[in-house]
C-alpha cells in the first residue's frame, strides 16, 4: 500500500489566498476540539500507550511515540496496530489491542465495509487493522458519542478519479488532496460502523476532519406490476431506516440499490412503486441478486480486493 500524496501542480481556477483559508479554518476547528475535550487520558489494554484525547496527540510522559497517520506501514504488523497512530492531530487515535483476539473476524470487517460502496466503485491504498480507537471529544456526538477506546477493526483508503482536479491547497495540517477516509467497526459487536473522513480539500472546497454514521448499499427485492411499450413499474420491498439511490437495467438484469446503516435499529417495512423507461431485452428482465452488495473494489480487470495489513 502506497500513502504518498500526489505531486500537485497549482490550479489557477482555485484562488491565491486559499490555502491560507484553510489554514485558518482547520486552526479554528482544532481550537474547537480542543476546547471541547476533557484531556481524559487513555490507557490502550496491555499495550502501555496513553493518549490525552481531544489534547492533539499522546502523553509522551507515559514513555509512548505516537505515529503520524502517514506512516501505515510502519504501525501495522499482521493484522494488528503495534503501534499508535494519530489523523488529524488527534481528532482520530488508533492504539494497539491487548492480547485477546476480535470476535468480529477480518472478513466479515472487510466484507461490510465493501458493502458501503457503489457497486463497481474502485478505491486505492486500503489497509487494514484491528486496534483500538477513539474519537475526540468535539467529533464524539449523536451516534458516535461511545467511540472512545473501542476495540474495531480500521479500514483507511483513499477513494478514486472523479471529476474534480487535484487540489494544491497545502497547511500545516492539509498536505493536499482529499484526505483519506477511514471505516470504523466496533468489532465486539460488528453493527456499529462509521466513517471518519480525514482533513482535506475537495473541488477547492476544505474539509474534515468529520465523522458520520456509515452506510450499506442494499439490492432491494422488488416484482413487477405494469409492462407498457417503452416503460416499466416495478413495486419493491424497503423499509424505513433505508433510502432508495439508485436503479437500473443492466445487461437485462433490474437492480434498485438502496443506503441503510449498516447497525439497523427498529425499522418498519414498507414498499414502493417505481416507473422507469426502458429498453426491453430479447432475452427479459432479470432480478438481481438481493442484500448487502460488494461495491469497493481496487481493481476492475479482473474485479478484485487488494489490502496491507503488514502481514
Amino acid at each position: 500500500m502506497s500513502v504518498a500524496l500526489h505531486t500537485l501542480v497549482p490550479d489557477p481556477a482555485v484562488p491565491p489566498d486559499l490555502a491560507e483559508r484553510v489554514v485558518r479554518r482547520f486552526r479554528r476547528r482544532r481550537a474547537r476540539l480542543a476546547a471541547a475535550a476533557t484531556a481524559t487520558v487513555l490507557l490502550a489494554g496491555g499495550a502501555g500507550i496513553a493518549v490525552a484525547v481531544g489534547s492533539g496527540g499522546p502523553d509522551r510522559t507515559a514513555g509512548a511515540a505516537m505515529l503520524a497517520a502517514d506512516d501505515l506501514r510502519a504501525a501495522l504488523r499482521g493484522g494488528r496496530f503495534t503501534q499508535g497512530v494519530s489523523f488529524d492531530d488527534g481528532a482520530l487515535t488508533v492504539l494497539p489491542p491487548g492480547p485477546g483476539e476480535p470476535r468480529v473476524a477480518r472478513d466479515r470487517a472487510i466484507s461490510l465495509f465493501r458493502s458501503t460502496g457503489m457497486p463497481a466503485q474502485t478505491i486505492r491504498d486500503v489497509a487494514v487493522g484491528y486496534g483500538v480507537v477513539s474519537l475526540a471529544a468535539g467529533l464524539r456526538t449523536g451516534a458516535a458519542s461511545r467511540v472512545i477506546h473501542r476495540p474495531s477493526w480500521v479500514i483507511v483508503y483513499r477513494t478514486g478519479p472523479h471529476s474534480c482536479p487535484p487540489s494544491p491547497v497545502t497547511g500545516p495540517r492539509v498536505k493536499g488532496g482529499e484526505g483519506r477516509r477511514v471505516f470504523l467497526l466496533d468489532s465486539d459487536s460488528g453493527d456499529r460502523a462509521f466513517e471518519y473522513q480525514e482533513a482535506g480539500v475537495k473541488c477547492g472546497t476544505p474539509h474534515g476532519p468529520a465523522v458520520s454514521v456509515a452506510r450499506q448499499y442494499v439490492s432491494l427485492p422488488w416484482t413487477e406490476v405494469r409492462r407498457e411499450k417503452d416503460r416499466l413499474t416495478v413495486r419493491y420491498q424497503t423499509d424505513t431506516c433505508t433510502e432508495r439511490r439508485l436503479s437500473g437495467l443492466f445487461n437485462g438484469t433490474l437492480q434498485i440499490l438502496g443506503a441503510r446503516p449498516i447497525r439497523v435499529a427498529t425499522c418498519s417495512p414498507s414498499e414502493d412503486t417505481l416507473t422507469m423507461s426502458i429498453s426491453y431485452p430479447a432475452s427479459g428482465i432479470h432480478h438481481a441478486p438481493t442484500g448487502p452488495t460488494s461495491g469497493f473494489q481496487t481493481r476492475s480487470q479482473p474485479a478484485g480486493f487488494d489490502f496491507y495489513d503488514g502481514s
